[in-house]
């Protein structure tokens, strides 16, 4: 069907069509919204994995917190200025902290712990990028705190700030001290251990099972009265049968004989136990093995005793000597001269039994002391005018007094009138023992030889009977003193104290 135009032309109709322009303009809408659609398919699925990674963030938020949280452990992150970040509840204790503090200075909060040196702490963590500890005392019966202040790290590894943490350490303080105390019970040599008000023994240290015997596992638990000897005193006695200990006692003694039989002196003294507040709730009890220092007393009380009975001796034997020095004496300066040598040869006895306490001489050191003026030189060897020949021997300050008294005369006599008495005589003492009717006896010779000829003599001077009869009757045994021309000769046949096993 034809159609004629505004300007009266024929044409073709253009109804039902659509320009080139148009259909290009939507088919481009189309593809826009096909577009779209597929950005909003991927805006969603962004958002659904943003959402998937919030909750995440959140749920690891959440689980950060509830782990700080059930640490009770006070935590606090400050920044460079020291603003705070955020802390966990613990803190709020050390800092009174509350809701909205996060962001302030912490220098403006006011602290429940003394800190003065946090600015100064914070400046060198930052500086130095170390780790600082220290250790916050609390005062009086407030707790003890173990600081450790870190640098505040950021994802990128940018230091931002310090992180404080404070651990309580009371209790582990207190742990620490309380195996302190028990290493120091443990490792006393005194016998330590605890009862209760009930006289229940409740502790019992390795030095009360050497002590008394008995091991932990058998005693503690048990009653306190079987520590109880079996004839104590009345003190002891008094003391395990009373339930009313409230004052110190210093010290009182028992003797507790062990499971095997073997009594042990002991000295115990007595602490009670009381809390804070002096209320009384336990005892504890020191035993101290004395043994050492009962046997010392002992010593002591046989040593003064026997010097005692020395003593009186070492008179009685002083004026005999004066009684017969002076009977024997032709004028003063004879009988001085002569009592002085003799005191001299006891107090050179003494000093050597002095030496080892009283507990004996050794022969070779009376004979020595006697000889040594006589000597061409001062060594206690043999020589040209002395020799001696013997094992070593210790005498008993009996046998030693009375000996060195003998051989002081014997000396003497060499001195005056006999191979001492001249540069060529010779001395010659030999000594040996033996058993006899289960005793030690010693058997000892004095032998003289090139000194000027012997004549006997004819009267019986103070030395000659201080051996004939002294040596005797003190040591009874047997002296022969003779007077061959060849020189003076002595045999002294005594025995010993000691009685052979």
């Amino acid at each position: 069907m034809s159609t004629t135009t505004a300007t009266g032309k024929k044409g073709t109709s253009l109804k039902g069509r659509k320009p080139p322009a148009t259909r290009s303009a939507n088919e481009e809408l189309e593809i826009s919204t096909e577009e779209m659609q597929s950005i909003n398919e991927e805006l969603q699925t962004v958002n659904a994995e943003l959402n998937a990674k919030n909750q995440a963030l959140n749920l690891l938020n959440n689980d950060i917190r509830n782990l700080l949280d059930s640490t009770h452990i006070a935590v606090l992150f400050l920044d460079r200025d020291l603003h705070i970040r955020n802390y966990t509840p613990a803190m709020t204790k050390l800092f009174h902290l509350r809701d909205g503090d996060s962001g302030r200075p912490i220098n403006e909060i006011l602290p429940g712990i003394n800190y003065p040196e946090l600015k100064n702490d914070v400046a060198h963590v930052l500086q130095d990028m170390v780790v600082t500890e220290r250790t916050l005392r609390g005062d009086g019966d407030a707790p003890t705190f173990l600081l450790r202040m870190r640098p505040y790290l950021t994802v990128d590894n940018v230091v931002d700030g310090v992180v404080l943490t404070f651990v309580d350490v009371t209790l582990s303080q207190l742990n620490n001290e309380h195996a302190r105390l028990a290493a120091i019970v443990n490792s006393s040599r005194d016998a330590i251990f605890g009862f209760s008000l009930g006289d229940r023994i409740t502790s019992w240290n390795a030095s009360a099972e050497r002590i008394f015997g008995l091991p932990a596992a058998q005693i503690v638990g048990k009653p306190l009265n079987q520590l109880l000897p079996p004839e104590p005193s009345e003190e002891t006695r008094l003391f395990f049968a009373s339930h009313h200990r409230t004052r110190r006692l210093d010290e009182f003694e028992m003797t507790w004989v062990r499971p095997n039989g073997e009594s042990v002196p002991l000295a115990l003294s007595y602490s009670p136990v009381c809390d804070d507040n002096g209320i009384l709730f336990a005892g504890k009890l020191i035993a101290r093995d004395v043994t050492e220092r009962v046997r010392a007393a002992r010593h002591t009380e046989m040593i003064l005793g026997e010097l005692n009975h020395r003593v009186k001796n070492t008179l009685a034997t002083v004026q005999a000597i004066a009684q017969q020095t002076l009977a024997n004496a032709t004028h003063l300066p004879d009988f001085a001269e002569s009592f002085l040598a003799r005191l001299l040869a006891m107090s050179r006895t003494h000093n050597l039994l002095a030496r080892d306490t009283w507990a004996g001489a050794p022969l070779t050191g009376i004979i020595n002391n006697e000889l040594a003026p006589y000597r061409h030189d001062d060594a206690c060897t043999n020589d040209e005018r002395v020799r001696l020949q013997g094992d070593e021997l210790i005498l008993p300050p009996k046998q030693a007094l009375a000996l060195s008294m003998a051989l002081h005369e014997l000396v003497t006599n060499a001195a005056k009138y006999g191979s001492l008495s001249v540069p060529e005589g010779r001395v010659s003492v030999t000594w040996t023992t033996r058993a006899q009717d289960q005793r030690p006896w010693l058997l000892l010779q004095w032998m003289e030889t090139g000194g000027p000829p012997v004549v006997p003599p004819t009267r019986r001077g103070f030395g000659t009977r201080l051996i004939n009869e002294g040596v005797p009757y003190e040591l009874d045994g047997e002296v022969t003193l003779a007077f061959p021309p060849s020189g003076v000769t002595c045999t002294i046949d005594v025995p010993l104290d000691e009685v052979v096993p």
